[in-house]
């Protein structure tokens, strides 16, 4: 999009804020979530804000699981916003798949929203998605701290299944 007018990419915006189908529209702001850095601030305040204001859960859990990935280029209250949004994903295997589409942006959010993310990732409470999201918080454990990988060892204890908490102890070595 950096190729693109400055123009054209505030007309992408406005194309996606104007599709009428909540789940269409949630997909078109899930797929501006990695170009976040080449739009200004307004407009990246306009799709956050009409993300987090879709009235369907699982819409808004799909419009923020792609918005995840504009995280480095949010403001600490934007940031904030999505944390909390991501925590509350009614759909636990949503919730778990957008937790684990977090690593790569964990070093930007703060102490606190990254044990909160940490947290919810613990609190999966199926063993496939706990594994899930407990495997992909392993794999960015150099932006962990002790406390919080320590956490996640704790997740990894309490999965009741022998394979899979084999398997997400085995990721945390």
């Amino acid at each position: 999009m950096s190729g693109i007018s400055t123009g054209a990419r505030a007309e992408v915006v406005e194309l996606a804020l104007a599709i009428q189908q909540p789940q269409h529209r949630a997909t078109a702001l899930a797929g501006l979530g990695p170009v976040l850095d080449h739009l200004d601030k307004t407009d990246t305040a306009r799709l956050l804000d009409d993300a987090l204001q879709l009235p369907d859960p699982l819409h808004k859990g799909k419009a923020v699981s792609g918005l995840v990935a504009g995280i480095p280029h949010l403001q600490r209250a934007q940031r904030e916003a999505v944390v909390r949004a991501v925590l509350n994903i009614p759909s636990r295997s949503q919730r778990a798949e957008t937790l684990a589409a977090m690593v790569p942006v964990l070093v930007h959010l703060d102490p606190e929203q990254r044990g909160r993310v940490i947290d919810a990732a613990r609190g999966c409470d199926r063993g496939l998605e706990q594994l899930k999201a407990v495997l992909v918080l392993a794999a960015g454990r150099s932006q962990l701290n002790p406390d919080q990988l320590e956490s996640l060892a704790f997740a990894a204890r309490a999965i009741r299944d022998q394979a899979t908490q084999l398997a997400a102890r085995i990721s945390l070595i």
